[in-house]
């Protein structure tokens, strides 16, 4: 990621935003295939997710630190769609809860 980024910075670009990825494990196909038969979210896969993110966003800190004039931003992309998937009625989402 550090060589995409500094590649942009040289060519002139200061403002960039980069998205975190989201709940890998809640993905319907890794529901399906990893998640039994209650198709769960694989929180083994979530778990990697957050790592890389969290790592992600110290990277962002390192370059906004290391490169004049930059301003990177990390864009969490994990925890609003995790928050929807376990809480689909708070956002007013009630058919998710059937065929289950």
């Amino acid at each position: 990621m550090n060589e995409i980024q500094q590649n942009l910075y040289d060519l002139g670009a200061r403002r960039i935003g980069v998205f975190g990825i989201p709940p890998i494990g809640c993905l319907p196909s890794q529901r399906t295939l990893k998640g039994g038969t209650l198709r769960e979210c694989v929180e083994k896969n979530n778990e990697l997710a957050a790592l890389f993110n969290t790592k992600l966003s110290m990277e962002i800190n390192y370059l906004n630190h290391n490169l004049p004039s930059a301003r990177m931003v990390y864009i969490d992309g994990y925890y609003l769609p995790l928050d929807i998937i376990q809480n689909p009625t708070k956002y007013g989402m009630f058919l998710s809860l059937q065929n289950r």
